[in-house]
């Protein structure tokens, strides 16, 4: 029933305003393969980012998600350079896609926050 979840939660969107429920709305887009949904979303988030604080921990995570690496990890370059406290998790948090893991990328950030290899 993920069409009808969306669905709903893009009508609260519409009702109580984007910012609050664009994560959420990501995610359902994410697990239930809305590609372009996820990618028009994304774009709203960074647009966002430039106004106002917007977690980019977050939004790296969902250009992860579309496999969009380069964007990912500019975005977790973002998180670095303002000690992002959710980076501390980064080596061990379930939440970052393996496409992202697999990285070196992903294996230099971890050994520049002195993260155990």
């Amino acid at each position: 029933m993920s069409k009808e979840a969306i669905t709903e939660w893009e009508h609260v969107a519409r009702i109580y305003g984007y910012d609050d429920l664009a994560t959420v709305l990501a995610r359902g887009y994410s697990k239930s393969g809305y590609k372009p949904a996820l990618q028009e979303l994304v774009q709203g988030m960074e647009k966002h980012a430039r106004r106002a604080y917007f977690a980019p921990w977050i939004i790296a995570h969902f250009y992860g998600e579309l496999d969009d690496k380069d964007r990912a990890f500019a975005w977790l370059q973002k998180c670095y350079e303002q000690n992002d406290g959710s980076l501390q998790f980064l080596k061990v948090d379930p939440f970052w896609s393996d496409n992202l893991r697999s990285d070196p990328r992903f294996a230099e950030l971890v050994h520049r926050m002195g993260l155990p290899q």
